[in-house]
């Protein structure tokens, strides 16, 4: 059976993006069968990488992280691996051209990546390779469109709890640190006052 995977990369600019990888079969249905999904990232210009990262699932045939893989402008590659159950993994590698992220604007424009391959499981090494940019197009099983307008994603609320509780810490430790002060001033205090008498 044919395997349709769509890789979308939000907002498709340098620094944090969200990267979704959703998977269907021919009846446009959730894969069941994927098991674990792989990103590799590599700037061999910039010599950074390979990245590896492992994607969380997020529902059947859903895969998603949010990151700062792609931390500078030029070329990338992307290498997908989809493990799956009884079933030959599914390997894809595309090349994507990056951008600086544009000064805020008050449109609020972004861009958005998104590639979709089909896959057969037929073959043991199952893959596709295109390369992209935000400038081209491509038709038949490989297609890659730009979208624009687009909001960027929503603040992540993990990052927002991650945020709060690094604010915690740190009031915690300023806390317990004026706390152990005082402490140890009435120590010496009455070692002070133990030594006199």
């Amino acid at each position: 059976m044919d395997t349709n995977t769509k890789i979308q990369i939000n907002p498709f600019y340098t620094g944090f993006n969200t990267f979704k990888v959703t998977f269907t079969g021919t009846d446009g249905k959730p894969a069941q069968n994927i098991s674990n999904v792989i990103l590799q990232f590599t700037n061999d210009a910039a010599d950074i990488g390979p990245i590896v990262v492992p994607l969380n699932k997020i529902s059947e045939g859903v895969f998603s992280i949010f990151g700062g893989y792609l931390s500078q402008q030029g070329n990338w590659t992307i290498q997908l691996t989809a493990q799956r159950i009884n079933a030959y993994d599914l390997n894809s590698e595309f090349d994507i051209n990056v951008r600086q992220q544009q000064q805020p604007s008050t449109s609020n424009n972004s861009n958005k990546l998104q590639i979709n391959t089909t896959q057969s499981s037929s073959s043991s090494s199952s893959s596709s390779s295109l390369t992209a940019n935000t400038d081209a197009a491509m038709s038949d099983n490989n297609m890659m469109t730009m979208n624009q307008p687009e909001a960027p994603p929503s603040f992540d609320s993990f990052a927002i709890l991650a945020i709060i509780l690094s604010v915690l810490v740190i009031f915690g430790s300023a806390y317990s640190f004026k706390k152990s002060k005082q402490q140890l001033k009435e120590t010496i205090a009455m070692f002070e006052k133990q030594d006199k008498d």
